[in-house]
């Protein structure tokens, strides 16, 4: 991803906050507890009808810098 890691997750979905969408974080529940990934974050705005999907993924499998840092894989508007 670090060649296409366009958009940082954390400023993208921080922006979405900011314009007044309100959050709710979708987890795999598959994935062994405490440790459940985070599939996606699925925003609506109270004054729209619109629904926002954003999926992240790890910027790269190494350095430990880059497997944290999260880029915007997907997003889905509906």
């Amino acid at each position: 991803m670090t060649g296409i890691c366009q958009f940082d997750y954390d400023r993208f979905t921080a922006a979405l906050e900011a314009l007044g969408f309100h959050r709710e974080p979708y987890y795999d529940p598959l994935a062994p507890w405490p440790s459940h990934r985070l599939m996606y974050d699925s925003f609506e705005h109270p004054d729209k009808r619109m629904r926002i999907e954003v999926s992240p993924r790890g910027e790269a499998s190494e350095p430990l810098e880059k497997i944290t840092h999260n880029c915007v894989e997907t997003i889905f508007i509906n």
